[in-house]
């Protein structure tokens, strides 16, 4: 309940200069980053922690066949540690036709890449996972109709990751709690 986010709830996180409350650094809000780590590496230290910390609560590793929805930075920074971590299959579902062709092009260690502007993201995941149950999906799109779809590729005894944050003015969704009590 004490937690100070810098960036969101204090000024600063991508300025090139900030002043750190005091709290901050009593709490150790301040990691001190090696030489050898460059500036390019190293601004990626914290969105790889959360990614680290949302796979490591929805048990993501071998032999997992694990769904990415999104593929912006997080997600894709989320499929490539799911491979990491040892899942057999990624996938990722992603909505613009363009940024599909600049992650095909990015040659990243991504099994399968699903477009849901071109076709039905459930028909599709299925596709690339041979007919085999998804093991985890991680919602890594900022939308509800996203949350929806990754409850819709559930299977009984899926793990699910709500990665993403939805829009403040309109966070609530219609859930099916038997299908959640169910499945």
């Amino acid at each position: 309940d004490q937690r100070l986010a810098i960036g969101t709830i204090a000024d600063g996180g991508f300025a090139e200069y900030l002043e750190v409350p005091a709290r901050g650094v009593v709490h150790g809000y301040l990691v001190r980053i090696p030489d050898a780590l460059s500036d390019d590496e190293a601004a990626l230290c914290e969105p790889l922690a959360c990614v680290i910390n949302s796979q490591n609560i929805a048990r993501v590793g071998s032999p997992d066949i694990v769904v990415v929805i999104g593929g912006g930075p997080m997600g894709l920074i989320q499929a490539v540690t799911a491979r990491a971590r040892g899942a057999a299959c990624v996938i990722v579902v992603e909505g613009s036709e363009k940024r599909v062709e600049m992650i095909a092009a990015a040659n990243l260690p991504i099994d399968e890449l699903v477009c849901s502007a071109r076709e039905d993201p459930l028909a599709g995941v299925a596709r690339a996972a041979k007919g085999r149950p998804v093991d985890v999906v991680i919602n890594a799109a900022p939308s509800l109709a996203a949350v929806e779809l990754a409850f819709k590729m559930l299977p009984k005894t899926g793990r699910i990751s709500l990665f993403a944050s939805v829009p403040k003015d309109n966070p609530s969704l219609p859930i099916d709690v038997n299908n959640i009590h169910y499945r």
